[in-house]
């Protein structure tokens, strides 16, 4: 009896021990899971400018109308404008309308210093109008941004002439003749852009062949814009390249 109580208290130390070795390894098991959690990334940001107020289309960027943001990095698009590279917005000019904290994009901006950027070096009052040309009346191709021009028009008249019968026959009526005529509608015109170029870079092809303008837009009052669209209507519009001596000349 004895030995078979020793051999039952042994058996059931053993267990003990199995069961403890078990529960010890889990709660080990349980901590090495908890301390192996990464530590989240910092993510890296960079400040670029947004709309600190409504902007209107058309309107000249202020101090006021613009703040700076955080932004992340990988979420940056083409086109938004840092402000933490040096880059200067004030004085630019809006062409697209901006909420509040909108970003501002670098091609819904424009730089009214810019040649290219019409409206910005127009003067207040003129207007431009754009005609449309071909060889003979673009002056095949020798009108360039920043030349003088003068604007003529050729169209048909109706004239009351005397028959040809009329020596012979006293009482033989009128008769109505069509004959052309051209006239100088607008003189001293500034040229501001040739198929939509407002610089005189890339007029020749890649053949190095002088390219034929198929539109020239001119710098004129409102009056001068009316009476060139009614001429555009009534015949044929012809540019006259002016002399750069002529430039200064009223006509």
């Amino acid at each position: 009896m004895r030995f078979g109580g020793l051999i039952a208290a042994i058996l059931f130390a053993a267990v003990a021990a199995v069961v403890v070795l078990r529960m010890s390894a889990g709660e080990q098991e349980v901590v090495t899971a908890t301390t192996t959690i990464p530590a989240a990334q910092e993510v890296k940001s960079a400040s670029i400018y947004v709309a600190a107020q409504p902007i209107p289309i058309g309107t000249t960027i202020r101090q006021e109308m613009v703040t700076q943001q955080p932004w992340p990095e990988h979420l940056l698009l083409d086109g938004f404008i840092r402000s933490d590279a040096g880059t200067n917005i004030i004085g630019m000019v809006a062409r697209a309308a901006f909420q509040v904290q909108e970003p501002l994009l670098s091609t819904k901006l424009a730089n009214p210093n810019d040649p290219n950027f019409i409206a910005g070096a127009l003067p207040k009052g003129m207007r431009v109008l754009t005609l449309q040309m071909n060889e003979i009346e673009g002056v095949a191709g020798f009108v360039f941004p920043g030349d003088r021009v003068d604007v003529m028009l050729t169209h048909q008249i109706s004239r009351i002439v005397a028959a040809p019968t009329a020596a012979s026959d006293p009482d033989a009526l009128p008769i109505e003749k069509e004959e052309p005529v051209t006239e100088t509608l607008l003189t001293n015109a500034m040229v501001l852009a040739v198929d939509q170029r407002a610089a005189s870079s890339n007029t020749t092809d890649q053949n190095g062949n002088l390219i034929i303008p198929r539109s020239v837009s001119l710098m004129v009052t409102p009056a001068d814009a009316q009476r060139l669209r009614l001429g555009a209507q009534k015949g044929t519009l012809t540019l006259a390249l002016r002399s750069l001596q002529d430039k200064d000349a009223s006509d």
